[in-house]
């Protein structure tokens, strides 16, 4: 006898298929609110750099649009621009000794103002 997963015997039929909307909520239906949910999880979860001074609303929603279908395409060149962005942070600071004992980043002005001598 075959395997039963998910209540789909998959002995007789290669695969799942496309399931009409007339009796059942179909895949048509299912599909739409999918796409539309990873679209608004890509745009909230970019966050992108300040934008310059006089660039316009509509150039940055552009700009964001482009780095969200970047993100649904290819989701690893997301992970690795912030990756990278925050390993040049890190170095950036180190070399602006901005970085306590503990190594969170501090004030230099906090240093200063240290009167315990603890950091």
């Amino acid at each position: 006898m075959g395997q039963n997963i998910f209540g789909h015997s998959f002995t007789n039929s290669s695969s799942p298929r496309w399931v009409g909307e007339p009796d059942s909520r179909g895949t048509f239906r299912i599909l739409p609110t999918c796409i539309v949910t990873l679209v608004l999880c890509v745009w909230t979860a970019i966050h992108l750099n300040v934008p310059g001074h006089k660039e316009g609303a509509m150039r940055l929603y552009m700009r964001k649009f482009g780095w969200m279908l970047l993100g649904l395409l290819i989701p690893e060149l997301i992970a690795y621009t912030a990756f990278r962005q925050h390993q040049q942070a890190r170095n950036i600071a180190r070399e602006m000794n901005f970085w306590d004992r503990w190594g969170y980043p501090s004030s230099p002005f906090a240093k200063d103002n240290d009167k315990d001598g603890l950091s």
